[in-house]
């Protein structure tokens, strides 16, 4: 009897201690995919804003968004740069919200979301109105193997061409594994690229001449995520990029 007994109490710590190890493991998931969790939300996906609106719209520093038209008291927000962290929302249920955008209510409806699923919108506001672009990022589940880090582009130069995808254009070409091309007002998937040092640019697909616009050299990072950044017009292009940290 007390050999069973003993046996019983092995197994139970042995039993607590797995469980124990396992909780551990999700936590390290979530802390890598850098989202912001709430406890009291059972199942939540996670979203996050990038903002493409021009600068001289009106308040377009910050874009308030709320999830319902009563302006609830915690808005979300958008910038214009793409932030490492994430808002968790409800999963599996579609939301409406909306945006104040140079003095106009914007509605934003969105369709129910998977369970954990992991999501970047970008915002356009052009000549054709107020429009957004959905990424899912399941790449911050999966981070890049030794050696690679993921980059990523949002266009939104709509004058170049209103279908022909812009291109992401590493070291002149010469990289021939990295294709990353992008059509107007949208946001791409993560692209593995190798570590060090590459000349940016951006330009159309068989474009006559030099790129679009060239941002120079940047330092790319082991394990990192960037968001490169394209606005203005073929005439007053700009690149930026964010490196989420």
């Amino acid at each position: 009897m007390k050999r069973a007994l003993a046996i019983l109490v092995v197994a139970m710590i042995a039993a607590l201690q797995f469980t124990s190890c396992k909780e551990t493991v999700t936590e390290t998931k979530w802390k890598y995919d850098t989202t912001l969790v709430h406890d009291t939300m059972r199942s939540p996906a996670f979203i996050r804003f990038v903002s493409l609106i021009p600068d001289e719209v009106p308040n377009s520093a910050v874009i308030q968004i709320w999830r319902d038209a009563k302006h609830d008291l915690s808005p979300f927000s958008a910038k214009p740069l793409c932030l490492k962290s994430y808002y968790a929302v409800p999963a599996d249920s579609s939301i409406e919200y909306l945006l104040n955008v140079d003095g106009n209510d914007q509605h934003m409806p969105l369709e129910a979301l998977a369970k954990g699923s992991i999501n970047t919108f970008a915002l356009f506001l052009d000549g054709a109105g107020f429009t957004w672009f959905r990424a899912i990022d399941t790449e911050k589940i999966h981070p890049p193997p030794p050696r690679y880090c993921y980059v990523r582009l949002i266009n939104a130069i709509t004058d170049h061409s209103p279908y022909t995808p812009l291109l992401l254009d590493i070291d002149h070409g010469q990289d021939t594994l990295f294709h990353l091309g992008v059509p107007p007002r949208e946001i791409s998937h993560y692209e593995l690229l190798s570590k060090g040092a590459h000349i940016v640019a951006v330009g159309g697909i068989n474009d006559p001449g030099p790129p679009l616009k060239t941002f120079g050299t940047v330092i790319f990072q082991e394990g990192e995520y960037y968001t490169f950044r394209a606005r203005g017009s073929t005439l007053t292009a700009e690149i930026d990029y964010d490196l989420e940290r």
